[in-house]
């Protein structure tokens, strides 16, 4: 009968590592950095592009320590960790991830 969805959350895809929503955000940026150029020295407009269009980029990019997540995400988790509290990691729980990852790269 009715087929139902089972990816409610999926993310429209433009080729095989670029989605529509980050396409979106570099012509965003662009835009901005268009529209502030004028507050930028004419001998550094063309940095200027290339650094901002690199620092988007790089946000972007999926993060190594956090999968399933970007650059970006990973640093507003950074900057929005509360550092006073105390936290205790179970040793046991650090050696059965560290076990998983030696086997899981040995397959």
């Amino acid at each position: 009968m009715y087929e139902i969805p089972k990816h409610f959350k999926s993310e429209i895809k433009i080729t095989k590592s670029f989605h529509l929503k980050e396409i979106v955000i570099l012509l965003l940026t662009a835009f901005f950095l268009y529209l502030s150029k004028g507050m930028v020295h004419s001998s550094l407009t063309i940095p200027y592009y290339v650094f901002g269009m690199g620092v988007s980029i790089f946000l972007l990019m999926p993060s190594r320590s956090n999968p399933k997540r970007k650059m970006y995400h990973t640093l507003f988790y950074a900057i929005q960790k509360n550092r006073i509290k105390y936290s205790a990691i179970d040793v046991h729980m650090v050696e059965n991830i560290m076990n998983d990852e030696v086997v899981s790269k040995v397959l």
